[in-house]
């Protein structure tokens, strides 16, 4: 009886498989054992395959999500977004300070926002919305209930207080009155063949490599700076470098519902109409299900 539960116990601990996604269109399943720059290691029972990156497109840990640490939000040109502990901008540098207490140095024109006050659903559209604005200005943006307001502006140095110009006068702004800071859109060349880390907080890293070994990740971002994160952080990884983009991932331009038998019908996504996964020749897919058409 207790070597049963003792293997139970043990079921129920063990981490959730790797989930690997390959550009054939298989699908592996296994515990990743290392990755290097040009191959990943799978164990699978005691069998262990040597994969090479090229012909990988994802990488899935499923992981249940992990509240978000207060602090700080700060998202890059990019799409880098970071839960961070502190942050500071000095002249044209930046520095994260993260939950973990590692530091990032940065220049301050990778900063595309930083949000400081709380999220709700509704302060998200509305952040959401500001942040998507074409604005040849910078935005200082404010609360008021559930309402964000805005002030277009330069940001200047951030740290206890933000100095913050408007029409030539620089004007000191308590950090408690600060909701968030927009900085307008830069020209900021991209980095080649990045790849996305999606962490269990809902963050994610753009990174120029990324390697694994002995149960940790490690993380090199632009600029060559390196965070080691621990296995069970990290949720995915797309190797994908931008080509190649499932369905189900991009938001719909417009939306519009057809009743069915007075039942709205949502868009599902990597599901069917019953909520079952997708499937096509025997094997789990991604994909979206519903009626669609090309705009125009």
């Amino acid at each position: 009886m207790l070597s049963l539960l003792l293997a139970g116990w043990l079921a129920f601990a063990a981490p959730p498989a790797l989930e690997v996604d390959m550009l054939s269109g298989e699908r592996l399943q296994g515990e990743l054992v290392e990755l290097t720059e040009t191959q990943l290691v799978l164990k699978s029972g005691s069998d262990s395959r040597a994969i090479p990156l090229a012909q990988v497109l994802e990488l899935r840990q499923p992981r249940p999500p992990v509240p978000v640490p207060k602090g700080p939000r700060v998202e890059l040109t990019d799409g880098t977004r970071l839960a961070c502990r502190d942050v500071t901008v000095t002249r044209d540098k930046a520095v994260l300070v993260l939950h973990g207490e590692t530091e990032i140095p940065l220049p301050a024109n990778r900063l595309a926002s930083i949000r400081l006050g709380e999220s709700t659903p509704a302060l998200d559209d509305a952040w959401k919305e500001l942040a998507a604005r074409e604005s040849k200005s910078d935005l200082l943006v404010i609360r008021k209930e559930d309402v964000l307001d805005f002030v277009p502006g330069v940001i200047g140095e951030f740290g206890e207080k933000l100095s913050f110009l408007v029409d030539q006068e620089e004007l000191p702004v308590a950090r408690e009155k600060v909701y968030g800071l927009i900085y307008r859109r830069r020209n900021t060349p991209a980095a080649k063949n990045t790849l996305s880390v999606g962490l269990a907080t809902g963050d994610q890293l753009k990174a120029t490599e990324v390697l694994y070994a002995e149960e940790t990740f490690r993380v090199k971002l632009a600029g060559n700076t390196e965070l080691r994160l621990p296995a069970d952080q990290v949720v995915s990884l797309d190797l994908s470098a931008g080509k190649v983009k499932y369905l189900s991932t991009l938001e719909p331009r417009e939306v519009t519902q057809v009743p069915f038998f007075d039942l709205p019908r949502e868009v599902e996504r990597d599901r069917s109409l019953l909520g079952t996964p997708l499937t096509l020749g025997g094997g789990c897919m991604r994909g979206a299900w519903g009626s669609f058409r090309r705009p125009g």
